[in-house]
């Protein structure tokens, strides 16, 4: 009879499979067949990051395959826009004294005509951010941007301006990143930042207020740009931040909110599979949350719930599969019922967010490489991260690729490039790695000090982190710790703490000094690994860090002590003790379930405090979060780990 069981299992475990690879190719072909073809109206094209249309290019370089390169006058991040023959992006000069609405021919790359605006006041800059961030939109028959000031401006197909409206003035640390969004005879513009914060509509005719609606601040201000679904036939307007909300879009009106996310949030959401996913970093959450809720959702209508793998900057895309991007090159694909289907990364930085379309993912890194990824390799048997190219261009990147007639639009600091059909054999380019010594490198990491104020100063820096971090030199490792300690620009302590991680054992120790480390993400990286490597020792210091303030902290830690757990440790029962506490109804739900998972997974080993495990499992069960309470009357079923 086992054999038989077995055989079966096998047979519905291979049946299971191809459903799902079903699900995925058909995911896929939807997202082809319904995405816009020819026009890339706004950010992300539709909103989707995904584009129906064929034949792709797949190699280029500086010179190979650019249709037209064309310099832009004065610098920006927002990405290219397209309508017929026509591109428009934004730009500033004179540190912000001009901003520019610039309009090029799609099919020569001629500059047509360019619109100067005059910001009202003198304005904050954080540089990676600029003063030209958020992407433009357009209907045909006007052109929509966003400046921090002079504000929300109208001009029509010939960059004429058609009505300008103030919205400020703002206290933004990070200036503003989050791009407008049409809805029927409305533009809509999300405004986070230290002051009073909002979300409004104006008439797209002549600027007048529909609606506006105050908008809950971190201080730090979200940068997501909102999103438009339908659900049950009815329109939601999805904006992400720490809470997730989602707004009538022809009232302005509060539907739902998912608390969940970091503090300071970047990505825009995606929909899919029937439910918003938001995600935000350094290391945050990945949660998919079902829109048909109302009021407070947090304890409700989450399906999933992931504690770390976040992205800071880039946004995820469907396509097939969930598509969770790191800023570090991680790619995290995940399947329909949120199993991880395939994990991979490249080696480089990313600011930009993933285009899908073709069978292929396009994302372009900080320094000018476009990664061309097989979309349909994700559904093979196995599934894999097949990159089919690395093509490279001169400048930094930040802005996300647009696709329109059958070609890539690219912006960069400074030009834009049209990139157009090979006419070469594929041949995947390789990027050349930085070498030398490790005074060598040390001593071009010190030549090269910057805070944010420069950013092609800092991207120096951080690869010369990452080649530092393959050298095995006894100096290599407190190299590291350093620059996690003391780098001040968050990009590049993040990458040295991460390379730190990778160093495994020998820098365990070096991991436990960064425990109480003032900075989240830090903390976030370090427990991780700690966990990964099942390391005892670290016992202490993670029950104390399950006080921390921030919930995906405490979370990580529960995560990494049922790992220290499994493999056997003295401090098992204050492990489970403070799993036990961490089923508290006063704990966040993200906390509980990972209390909840860490005592399903050490059952077989809980005896002493078993009757303490089963009455807080039955607290759960009772409690208000439907998800945790059925995870524990599993637990509690007969037949359940608790149960027998």
């Amino acid at each position: 009879m086992k054999p038989m069981r077995k055989t079966g299992f096998f047979l519905q475990r291979a049946l299971w499979s191809l459903v799902i690879l079903a699900w995925a190719v058909g995911t896929m072909r939807a997202a082809d067949d319904q995405a816009a073809v020819g026009n890339w109206p706004a950010w992300r094209g539709d909103g989707t990051g995904v584009s129906g249309e064929k034949n792709l290019p797949v190699v280029w370089s500086e010179t190979e395959n650019v249709v037209w390169r064309t310099p832009l006058p004065g610098e920006g991040n927002s990405s290219p826009i397209i309508w017929g023959n026509r591109v428009f992006v934004t730009a500033a000069l004179d540190e912000g004294a001009k901003r520019l609405v610039i309009c090029l021919d799609a099919r020569s790359g001629k500059v047509l005509w360019k619109t100067e605006l005059l910001p009202d006041e003198k304005t904050l800059l954080y540089p990676k951010t600029g003063f030209a961030a958020p992407t433009p939109t357009t209907d045909g028959r006007r052109v929509f941007a966003f400046f921090d000031s002079p504000g929300l401006v109208a001009l029509d197909m010939e960059g004429k301006v058609i009505w300008k409206r103030a919205l400020g003035p703002f206290k933004a640390v990070y200036n503003f990143g989050t791009s407008t969004v049409l809805y029927k005879d409305m533009v809509i513009q999300s405004c986070d930042h230290k002051g009073d914060a909002f979300i409004a509509a104006f008439r797209q005719s002549d600027g007048s207020e529909c609606w506006r609606t105050p908008r809950k601040s971190s201080g730090f201000g979200h940068f997501g740009t909102p999103m438009l679904i339908q659900v049950q036939g009815r329109p939601q307007l999805v904006v992400n931040g720490e809470p997730v909300v989602s707004y009538d879009p022809d009232s302005g009106k509060e539907l739902w909110s998912c608390r969940g996310m970091k503090v300071c949030v970047g990505p825009s959401t995606v929909f899919g599979h029937g439910l918003v996913y938001a995600s935000s970093g350094r290391i945050g959450p990945v949660m998919g949350i079902d829109p048909s809720g109302s009021g407070d959702v947090t304890e409700t209508h989450v399906r999933m719930n992931l504690t770390t793998g976040g992205p800071y900057v880039p946004s995820p895309l469907i396509y097939p599969h969930l598509m969770v991007p790191g800023d570090n090159g991680k790619m995290l694909f995940y399947g329909a019922n949120h199993e991880l289907v395939v994990d991979g990364q490249v080696r480089d930085h990313f600011s930009s967010s993933p285009t899908g379309g073709d069978g292929k993912i396009y994302w372009c890194s900080e320094r000018g490489n476009t990664y061309v990824i097989d979309a349909n390799a994700l559904t093979a048997t196995p599934p894999t991260v097949k990159v089919l190219a690395v093509n490279q261009i001169k400048g930094v990147c930040l802005a996300s690729p647009a696709v329109a007639s059958g070609r890539l639009f690219i912006r960069t600091l400074e030009a834009l490039y049209c990139i157009g059909k090979e006419r070469a054999p594929v041949v995947v380019q390789k990027t050349k790695a930085l070498t030398g010594t490790f005074a060598e490198l040390r001593k071009r990491f010190d030549d090269h000090q910057a805070f944010w104020q420069n950013e092609k100063e800092a991207q120096i820096r951080l690869e010369t982190v990452e080649a530092i971090a393959k050298l095995d030199g006894p100096e290599v490792i407190p190299f590291l710790l350093h620059v996690a300690v003391k780098e001040p620009h968050w990009d590049i302590c993040e990458e040295a703490a991460k390379c730190l991680a990778r160093k495994g054992e020998p820098a365990m120790d070096s991991l436990i000094t960064l425990l109480p480390d003032s900075r989240p993400f830090i903390r976030t990286i370090a427990i991780n690994e700690l966990g990964r490597m099942k390391v005892a020792k670290a016992v202490p210091g993670l029950l104390k860090a399950l006080s921390d303030k921030e919930p995906l902290v405490r979370s990580a830690s529960l995560q990494a002590l049922t790992k220290i757990g499994l493999a056997g440790t003295p401090d098992f029962s204050q492990i489970v003790t403070a799993m036990i506490a961490a089923l508290s109804t006063t704990e966040e739900p993200v906390v509980r379930q990972s209390a909840l998972e860490g005592l399903a997974a050490l059952a077989d080993k809980v005896t002493a405090q078993r009757r303490e495990v089963v009455e807080a499992l039955r607290a759960v069960e009772a409690g208000p979060n439907p998800g945790l309470a059925q995870k524990a009357r599993q637990m509690l079923a007969p037949t359940g780990i608790y149960g027998r």
